[in-house]
């Protein structure tokens, strides 16, 4: 979390470029719950035994707001219904952790008990959303700087690829298999942002150098390789552009985003 020594030694340039709104929510990003409710499990619970567990979905009707702690966790017994306990334990102490609480330490100690004994099993059975909340997670509250490092380069990571996924699915119809290769794209509309070709080693780098940051910091690093080995996987932005590059090798480009023959 931005110290606020660090807006205030940076005060006059943050108001130079029009960002003074932004400073004011960055310092209560994180935001007060003092009265909160311990709803958390027992620090002496065992990861192997909740992993083995199902969550069982509630019998009462799911609460509409999530402002209070008790209504938060039936929420996500509703979410995490059929699935692991431990899963369930995971999402809960994240929640305590997006807020400022009298249990942050608490829950901070049963999030990474979960990711220090059973990394390997979390990372593989998180879907991305949950995998980019321990990211932020890992970012806001790492224990060393190794895994606030890997957080943060994997939040943003997730997070800027779920914005530009949504922005484009909800602006661009998908092209047929039938159409014609895209002339040479346009540049963006940020002003000394030069433009992007597919083929071209933009994507390779980012995805390099995200490798390269997140690397070496142990149950970070599996959240992290997990949601790459996602986005991978997945129909977005590196696959489509990928198969733009593969038309293009013909023009003497053709770099793939994960460099795949």
């Amino acid at each position: 979390m931005t110290e606020d020594w660090a807006i205030e030694a940076q005060k006059q340039k943050i108001s130079e470029f029009d960002l003074d709104r932004l400073a004011i929510f960055t310092r209560r990003r994180l935001p007060k719950h003092p009265n909160a409710v311990d709803v958390l499990p027992d620090m002496e619970f065992s990861t192997f035994d909740a992993m083995h567990t199902m969550v069982e979905k509630p019998t009462d009707p799911e609460p509409k707001s999530r402002f209070d702690f008790a209504d938060q966790k039936t929420k996500l017994q509703y979410r995490f219904a059929g699935q692991s306990l431990l899963l369930f334990y995971q999402g809960l102490s994240i929640s305590y952790l997006r807020r400022r609480t009298p249990y942050t330490q608490k829950a901070a100690s049963i999030f990474f008990k979960i990711w220090d004994e059973q990394g390997d099993w979390v990372a593989s059975q998180l879907n991305p959303r949950w995998l980019i909340s321990a990211l932020q997670t890992f970012a806001d509250h790492g224990r060393n700087a190794a895994e606030v490092r890997a957080g943060s380069i994997g939040f943003l990571y997730g997070s800027m690829i779920k914005v530009y996924e949504t922005e484009i699915a909800s602006t661009f119809k998908p092209a047929s298999n039938d159409s014609p290769i895209p002339g040479p794209f346009l540049g963006p509309p940020v002003w000394g942002m030069y433009g992007f070709q597919p083929g071209d080693n933009a994507l390779l780098n980012i995805n390099a150098f995200v490798m390269s940051g997140i690397l070496g910091a142990g149950p970070a690093s599996l959240a992290a390789l997990a949601l790459m080995g996602r986005i991978k996987k997945s129909k977005a932005v590196f696959t489509r552009m990928d198969h733009l590059a593969d038309n293009r090798r013909g023009f003497g480009v053709g770099f793939r985003s994960f460099n795949d023959e």
